[in-house]
């Protein structure tokens, strides 16, 4: 819980909760990808790419800031 305590003093409650989710259900997919041989669909691949694109945005407006 430190980095999320860290990531509070750096940007808004709403930003952070949603970027914590986010890379948690990317972490989850990875996992499930890798240790357990998962296949990933074209709807889970768009999927992902748009929660990383989300991320880099969320990043990119709070730097702008």
């Amino acid at each position: 819980m430190p980095l999320f305590y860290y990531g509070l003093h750096n940007t808004s409650m709403t930003i952070l909760n949603i970027t914590w989710n986010l890379w948690s259900n990317i972490l989850v997919t990875m996992m499930g990808m890798y240790y357990f041989k998962e296949k990933l669909t074209g709807l889970a691949t768009a999927a992902i790419f748009m929660g990383l694109s989300s991320i880099v945005l969320f990043t990119l407006d709070s730097s702008l800031n």
